[in-house]
Order: C-alpha cells, then sequence, then structure tokens
C-alpha cells in the first residue's frame, strides 16, 4: 500500500515509537511484580538510588532501555531482581540501613523489650506470619525482624524461632483492633476408618460457621485415617471450641492443632 520511501520511513518509525512504549509498560509490570513478592518497589529502589547505581553498572543511559529489553527476554527477570534485591545467607532478602525497615528496627531498639509491635491481624508490607506454626489474634506471639519481608510473626512457643538470632527477636502483641476471619489454622484428626465420617467432621465445621479451606485424608493402619485440615478461624479461641467440637464425634481418637501440615 505504501508507495514511497518518506511514508515507509514514517510507519517504520512510529510502529518503533509503539513498541517503545508497549516494552516499558511491559517491562515495568514484569519487574513490579517480582520486586513485590521481594517486598520492595521500584520506587523504593529509586529513592534509595540502587536502580540507578544498577543501570549504570550495567552499561544502560536510562530506565526505559533496559524496561524495553527486559519484556523483550533479552535479559534475566530473576537475575535482575536478585541483583536489585538480593538475598542474605539465611535466604532472606537484603535490607540497608536506609530502608523503612531499619528504621522501624532501630526505633523499636530505642524503646527497648518492653514496647511491643501492635499487629492488626492482617499481613501488610511490613508483617507477615509464619506459615510453621500458623499464629492466631489472642495467643502469645513473638516477632522476627527478617531483611526485607519486615517482621514475620510467630507463636511464642514456635520451635522455629526459638532456634533463630535472639538479637533479631521483637515483642509484638495484638492490637485490639485486631479483625479475625481470614487467618489460617492448621488441626489433625485421628479417627476410625468409618464411611461417613469425614462427612461428620464437615458437618460440624460448618454448624460452627467454620469454612474448611483445604482437607487431606489418608488411610492408616489399623482401619484408622488421618485427616489433616486447614481452616478459616477469627482467633485462637474460635479453633480451641472447633476442636472440643470434633473430639465428640463418635470414632473421633484425637484432634490436635498443628503447624502449616498442607503444602
Amino acid at each position: 500500500m505504501v508507495r514511497t520511501g518518506r511514508a515507509l520511513s514514517r510507519i517504520r518509525r512510529y510502529l518503533r515509537a509503539e513498541e517503545q512504549e508497549t516494552g516499558q509498560r511491559i517491562g515495568r509490570e514484569m519487574l513490579e511484580a517480582e520486586l513485590k513478592k521481594r517486598g520492595t518497589s521500584i520506587q523504593a529502589l529509586v529513592k534509595k538510588g540502587a536502580l540507578k547505581s544498577w543501570l549504570k553498572e550495567n552499561g544502560f543511559k536510562e530506565a526505559n532501555e533496559f524496561l524495553v529489553k527486559l519484556a523483550q527476554g533479552n535479559l534475566s527477570l530473576v537475575g535482575v531482581v536478585r541483583d536489585l534485591a538480593p538475598l542474605d545467607a539465611d535466604g532472606e532478602e537484603g535490607i540497608t540501613s536506609e530502608t523503612a525497615l531499619a528504621r522501624i528496627m532501630e526505633k523499636i531498639r530505642r524503646k527497648g523489650t518492653e514496647s511491643p509491635v501492635l499487629i492488626d491481624g492482617q499481613e501488610d508490607v511490613l508483617v507477615s506470619f509464619a506459615r510453621c506454626c500458623s499464629p492466631l489474634p489472642k495467643e502469645p506471639v513473638m516477632g522476627y525482624i527478617t531483611r526485607g519481608r519486615g517482621i514475620t510473626v510467630h507463636r511464642r512457643d514456635c520451635a522455629q524461632i526459638l532456634a533463630l538470632d535472639q538479637d533479631r527477636r521483637v515483642p509484638v502483641e495484638w492490637s485490639r483492633k485486631a479483625k479475625g476471619g481470614t487467618h489460617a489454622g492448621n488441626i489433625r484428626v485421628i479417627c476410625v476408618d468409618r464411611p461417613g465420617l469425614l462427612a461428620n467432621i464437615t458437618k460440624i465445621c460448618t454448624e460452627a460457621s467454620v469454612n474448611i479451606s483445604r482437607v487431606e485424608a489418608r488411610a492408616l493402619d489399623d482401619q484408622k485415617a488421618d485427616c489433616s485440615l486447614q481452616v478459616s478461624v477469627e482467633d485462637v479461641e474460635s479453633l480451641t471450641k472447633l476442636i472440643r467440637r470434633l473430639e465428640k464425634i463418635k470414632g473421633v481418637i484425637s484432634v490436635d492443632r498443628v503447624g502449616s501440615t498442607l503444602g
């Protein structure tokens, strides 16, 4: 359709411009998504000067050129993120004294161990809940300062946090504003392997207004069964009440709360 070289040149310039704009947008979205998994963002890296330094070290004059190459697959997204938000020896994200978390750490330590960090029961940028013990509102908890992911909250008697660096443990407690309903509680039911027993367990959960998010069951020796359930409960009291009700089911041998047993 194009008759002149001038028109062809203009079309090519337009397509290149469109390609650049699309590439920048896609590259930014890709990078932002991966950085979010490590508790940081492009804006945070720009503010610290980390992105500018990385671009200079890798021969990029501007961020847009880098984003386009990232979108085109000419750069390894995993490698870039590893450089910008590196892991330390413990497998945790790197942190410098300039980050918001470092300032919070200093503030906590200045106040001393008698001033716990209040948590409202919901995960956010600086607070997450340990899967190894699945802490619930209204039970004693302890915080552990990670590098890049903020404070991870554990149950106070969790074996994992007791084995971690004591200097990075901080006192935390549930805020009175703590909201429930989305907290995972894990329980293990040992019972007689008979038809209808799992249905009975499900019925009790329904009557208690507790949602079962995952369930795994396997047969044991001596005609017994092992049922692992992940349920959504408001707090530790709700989980305890559910356990007491499940223990009353005919054929149930034991019901115990466990850590995160479901993959």
